[in-house]
């Protein structure tokens, strides 16, 4: 409807200004209302190739790789955490420019596995492999530990996996567990994101009936 309405624009509004409304031919008009007047675009569209749109993957994979990275911290003491299985008592991400654990983060992960059965390129699978293992080592060892606490900023408990543990958004909640639940399908550590899974399903059914 846009472009009708571009090209309606472009063709009639000089017209319009120049005379009055009654000149505007009743043939005109029909074509106006029905689509028939074919739009104008200096550039011409081409449907994409493959490797156009592989390329466009390509960019994106690299850059979300550099502003998504997995970085552990010690929530205590800001010192980077190297080796997921010695987790100090209260680790959470270091801010990077998007969350890990958002709506936004759950479609790119749903995104980045069907862009691996897609073209076959396992660096998309490995980048939710890499993040889903993080976040599940993280929430587990969490689970063990006291409680994020309600004080801090909301997204300190983003990164510190309360929005995980103790989910409060349909949005996030949904997102990720579509794509946790996809990436399981996908032979993507099954075992370990069971129970993420089940606890924001949990919550989901209890705020859907809330």
């Amino acid at each position: 409807m846009r472009y009708r309405f571009l090209a309606f624009a472009a063709t009639f509004f000089p017209a319009l200004i120049a005379r009055p409304a009654s000149a505007v031919d009743a043939d005109a008009a029909t074509q106006i209302r029905s689509g028939m007047i074919a739009p104008a675009y200096p550039v011409p569209y081409e449907p994409a190739t493959s490797a156009q749109i592989e390329a466009v993957l390509d960019r994106v994979l690299a850059y979300l790789e550099t502003a998504s990275p997995v970085r552990i911290v010690d929530r205590d003491t800001g010192q980077p955490v190297a080796d997921l299985a010695h987790l100090p008592a209260h680790p959470a991400f270091a801010p990077a420019a998007f969350l890990l654990t958002s709506y936004e983060w759950g479609v790119t992960y749903s995104g980045m596995l069907h862009a691996a059965a897609a073209t076959g390129d396992p660096r998309y699978r490995a980048y939710v492999d890499e993040r889903f293992n993080a976040i599940a080592a993280v929430a587990a060892h969490l689970q063990q530990q006291a409680e994020p606490s309600a004080d801090l900023p909301r997204r300190e408990r983003v990164l510190a996996l309360a929005a995980v543990l103790h989910p409060q958004t349909l949005d996030d909640s949904g997102s990720m567990a579509a794509a946790m639940i996809e990436a399981s399908r996908a032979g993507i550590r099954p075992d370990q994101l069971r129970p993420r899974i089940d606890g924001y399903l949990a919550w989901v059914r209890t705020a859907s009936i809330a």
